[in-house]
């Protein structure tokens, strides 16, 4: 915001070098893929904080890519209407997130831990097919939040101006 707002020569300098971006987003790749192979996955501190740090830096340029008008590459992607919708109802994917799935409680008090205790099939693929079971969860998770959003916030959302 400062850069934006003091600097912004500086700004756009910085955001126009694509490359910085790619190397960036590579590198996070790289990390997530050390960081999911290696032995102490969830507790290693040094993959936690790089995985962090190269996220925000990931996530500043491509923020900062948006918000410049002359740079349209990723604004062709945040104009899409799934990543318009999936932002209209962010805070319900936030809020609803680990109702869904959590991690730590694989079988404990979630949607999934329920599913997954009740239907033997679904209960397979908590160690068979990790791409099946992000996408069942993502899918209970965008339906939770899309009601959320319709019956709830967006109602909510018409009064905000009134008080």
């Amino acid at each position: 915001a400062y850069l934006y707002h003091y600097r912004s020569n500086l700004l756009r300098k910085i955001l126009f070098n694509h490359y910085v971006t790619l190397l960036t987003l590579c590198f996070y790749i790289l990390v997530l893929y050390l960081s999911y192979s290696s032995v102490y996955t969830y507790d290693n501190i040094y993959y936690i904080v790089l995985r962090t740090l190269l996220a925000s830096v990931f996530s500043f340029f491509l923020i900062g890519n948006s918000i410049i008008s002359n740079s349209n590459k990723f604004n062709l992607l945040l104009e899409n209407r799934v990543i318009i919708y999936l932002g209209s109802i962010s805070y319900g994917i936030y809020l609803y997130h680990n109702l869904v799935f959590n991690y730590y409680h694989l079988n404990g008090n979630t949607i999934w831990g329920y599913l997954s205790n009740n239907f033997t099939y679904l209960n397979s693929l908590n160690s068979e097919s990790i791409i099946l079971k992000f996408v069942i969860n993502f899918l209970l998770l965008i339906s939770i939040a899309s009601f959320s959003w319709f019956y709830i916030e967006k109602p909510i959302n018409k009064y905000k101006n009134r008080l």
